[in-house]
């Protein structure tokens, strides 16, 4: 053995995990192997770095170093990094310990879960693998050697829909798109341009309500619904999301009333509300 360090008796396949680009509340994995390189069994332990609130170049890997540095640690401002020790194990971990046989290879996998925010930002965090206490070689390693580190970067990025008709009510900052519905019985498609203007595919779920909440004794004059009821819109690309209308009762010319469309981004928490104004002509 050159010396006493960890890296002559665990091997890692990477030192950089890249998650890379996703929309909040999105849950990603990357897996990542450990191997025992020797013929005796070892006990590792792995767990994220929750001590340092942030990471100076010299902590980092090497030649992964991001170019901003110090950076500050996501486990600790957003919790949000956890492990899975087997695709069967659905169970998140902040860490773990494993027994490994002489040469054998585990794999497990690292997540990332992302916090629901409202602006793009990147999450950094250090896995550090060590011997376990329980492992009597733990005591015999170099104080500079007895750890080996792997960085993981994930990057949120908001998603950003436009409406080619919409109007904005100055007070209070709604969203408001006009719709002009003809009374004459028949069902109304009317077709609203979209554009996704961020840098990754959207897929929306739709639904329109009635807005303000009505009083249960109130009808209401129109039915308003999207069909089909998701959409996905390319990066940079324009769609229209088909809103049929049927009315309710005979007597609504002249008459208006709201609804709200609903587009929720699909597997996130995040919304896009729109205030439908509906005027009735002739």
């Amino acid at each position: 053995m050159r010396d006493n360090g960890i890296a002559n008796l665990i091997e890692v396949d990477t030192n950089y995990l890249n998650f890379g680009t996703f929309y909040p509340g999105k849950i990603f994995k990357c897996n990542l192997a450990l191997t025992n390189i020797t013929e005796h069994s070892h006990i590792v332990s792995v767990s994220f770095d929750n001590t340092n609130p942030q990471f100076e170049e010299a902590q980092l890997p090497k030649n992964h170093a991001p170019d901003k540095t110090p950076l500050a640690n996501s486990e600790i401002t957003n919790n949000c990094w956890y492990f899975m020790l087997s695709p069967t194990n659905k169970t998140f971990d902040k860490s773990f310990s494993a027994s490994l046989a002489p040469r054998e290879t585990i794999q497990f996998g690292v997540v990332i879960k992302s916090p629901c925010i409202n602006y793009p930002q990147k999450f950094f965090s250090l896995i550090n693998i060590s011997l376990s206490e329980e492992d009597i070689m733990s005591q015999l390693l170099d104080s500079n050697k007895n750890k080996l580190v792997v960085l993981s970067e994930a990057e949120v990025i908001t998603p950003k829909l436009e409406c080619y008709k919409e109007l904005i009510h100055d007070p209070t900052g709604l969203k408001i798109v006009p719709l002009v519905i003809k009374c004459d019985g028949a069902i109304q498609r009317l077709r609203v341009p979209f554009k996704n203007a961020g840098s990754r595919d959207l897929e929306l779920t739709l639904n329109v309500l009635r807005y303000p909440v009505p009083d249960e004794s109130s009808e209401p004059l129109a039915v308003c619904r999207c069909l089909p009821n998701t959409v996905k819109i390319p990066s940079g690309s324009i769609s229209f999301i088909s809103i049929c209308v049927s009315q309710i009762t005979k007597e609504i010319q002249g008459k208006r009333e709201q609804k709200v469309l609903l587009a929720k981004v699909k597997d996130t928490l995040m919304m896009y509300s729109y205030i439908l104004d509906c005027s009735f002509i002739a």
